[in-house]
């Protein structure tokens, strides 16, 4: 009987290929071919039956197709535990796909502890077989170093193996590197050409980028109709990204018409998809009762959510909620601690009011006016005004405290200066 490869399932590599043809029992052979009949006729418990039945059986294919179930939640309860294990067991009889799919569950440290060394091991032995997922992840630990030194121009060798397949991730990667200049030379046609390409293959990733170059008219001439079409296809793809930017078009009328109901829809999606910006959209949306009810508490759970994901306006509006009792007590400590994630965040205005709260001790923060010079500093030098409260402050401070200031104020962004800030001061707490 001749063996039909898995249809919800990547291609496999040849060396796994003669595998699904000959290896296995007739009855491990029999239990794939009525999980995959049953799969393609919708009915999913009973082909993750017969997928769990040639499984154990130790039929490869069986093994990688239940597991994609289980992933997912199809037609069995969702089970990363269990989907791991069968992971782990095709890819354990070197079935490329699956060594890929292990070495993403450490990646992203689910159901194992977060582990960069055997994510990367099993990334490049799924390479080896040139397996694009593969390629394309080995690319991803270069980029961002780890577990490997960083390096643009590995990452780009990996990301072009894999683009080379079609793998759309890949084409992506690789032409943000090129519209970027990062590990190759600057190209920004070649990155259009390669986003387009991803694009056509249905990648989200790439249809919002190229919905951003047509947004910005970065390489492309500047075509709002343009960047909604590729924003919609994006999300509609699935991309929360993409939804929050459709709401943004919408609400300001760029490339389609303006529709707040519609633009609400858009937003309501991409924050329940977890975009952080759309997030705090309807965070402000709440708190403001326009296009929804007003709902002071569902709106300080929005700015939470998004401020725990380090957007900046959100930690600074959740900082004056609690600074102000608005639908909770009054908590200083926690707005000094959302002041301070704001400005993190690159929230600039929060800047002031952090630096405010050295200067007086806020929120318990230890009171130290270098500090707070250096945040006046900082926001003034990025457009926020802060003349009042640099006159106010400047004639407190020495010479040798007001050039440290200057100092701490010249950091590149508004994480580093808080990091710097913190030096300072459990520097100065030690002398």
């Amino acid at each position: 009987m001749k063996r039909i490869a898995p249809k919800i399932s990547l291609l496999c590599s040849l060396l796994c290929f003669g595998a699904l043809l000959w290896g296995g029992s007739g009855v491990a052979l029999a239990d794939f071919d009525s999980g995959q009949s049953a799969y393609q006729h919708g009915d999913f418990a009973t082909a993750a039956r017969e997928y769990l039945d040639g499984a154990q059986q130790g039929d490869i294919a069986a093994q990688y197709d239940l597991a994609l179930m289980l992933e997912a939640g199809q037609g069995v309860a969702k089970d990363d535990v269990q989907a791991l294990r069968w992971f782990q067991a095709a890819a354990d009889q070197g079935l490329a796909d699956a060594q890929a799919r292990v070495g993403s569950f450490y990646l992203e440290g689910r159901v194992v502890k977060q582990d960069f060394s055997p994510a990367l091991k099993w990334f490049r032995m799924a390479a080896d077989q040139g397996n694009p997922r593969g390629q394309e992840r080995v690319g991803y630990m270069y980029q961002l170093g780890y577990e490997v030194p960083r390096d643009a121009a590995q990452a780009a060798e990996w990301f072009r193996k894999a683009a080379d397949q079609n793998y759309g991730d890949a084409q992506a990667e690789l032409a943000f590197l090129y519209l970027n200049g990062n590990g190759v030379a600057r190209d920004v046609q070649q990155a259009l050409r390669l986003y387009r390409t991803a694009s056509e293959n249905g990648n989200a990733l790439a249809q919002f980028n190229l919905g951003i170059l047509y947004m910005n008219g970065n390489g492309v001439q500047q075509d709002d109709g343009q960047a909604v079409h590729w924003f919609e296809l994006a999300a509609r793809h699935g991309s929360a990204s993409a939804q929050c930017n459709m709401n943004f078009m919408i609400t300001n009328g760029r490339g389609i018409k303006a529709d707040p109901q519609e633009a609400l829809r858009w937003a309501r999606m991409a924050a329940n998809n977890n975009d952080r910006v759309c997030q705090y959209v309807m965070g402000v949306h709440y708190m403001k009762g326009d296009v929804v009810p007003q709902d002071i508490v569902v709106g300080r759970e929005l700015f939470y959510k998004s401020a725990q994901q380090g957007y900046g306006p959100a930690g600074e509006g959740l900082a004056y909620i609690y600074e102000h009792g608005m639908g909770t007590p009054v908590n200083i400590v926690e707005a000094a601690r959302w002041y301070r994630s704001a400005v993190m965040g690159d929230q600039i205005s929060a800047a002031v009011r952090l630096g405010k709260a050295y200067q007086t001790g806020f929120g318990g923060l230890p009171k130290n006016v270098v500090a707070a010079y250096a945040l006046f500093q900082y926001a003034a030098a990025h457009g926020v005004d802060a003349k009042n409260e640099l006159a106010a402050i400047t004639p407190q401070l020495d010479v040798a405290a007001r050039a440290k200031g200057d100092a701490l104020a010249q950091s590149v962004n508004g994480m580093d200066l808080v990091f710097a800030i913190d030096g300072y001061i459990k520097d100065s707490q030690q002398k």
